[in-house]
């Protein structure tokens, strides 16, 4: 994805960039799967700007973005050992759906998901 960002876009999908003054300090994508399905991928924010609640506003962004274009639901895939990470999750009404190993990414071991 990262050599070609546009393809999220060709999909019917959306990246977001949390700038403050001239500095990109989050980041995050919502990945079309098609019927009203999102992913909710990549986001992050700048270790230098972490507890400033950037990540509630990319959060809260994509959740309005997804009510206005009608979206059903939407899903994550993380780790539990991002315990900052999942708490936000469940902030937002994400709950838990699956955990154990994933079989596409190595690295995840929960995926979680809103109806909205």
């Amino acid at each position: 994805m990262a050599a070609d960002p546009h393809q999220v876009i060709d999909k019917g999908g959306y990246i977001f960039s949390l700038v403050s003054g001239e500095e990109v300090v989050g980041v995050c994508a919502l990945f079309n799967n098609g019927d009203g399905v999102y992913e909710l991928a990549r986001m992050a924010v700048s270790p230098a700007h972490h507890g400033k609640a950037y990540s509630n506003l990319l959060m809260q962004h994509c959740l309005d973005k997804l009510k206005t274009i009608h979206a059903k639901k939407v899903y994550l895939v993380s780790n539990t050992k991002l315990t900052a990470a999942i708490h936000l999750y469940k902030k937002f009404g994400f709950q838990t759906v699956f955990e154990g190993p994933h079989p596409v990414y190595s690295r995840a071991n929960i995926v979680m998901e809103r109806a909205l």
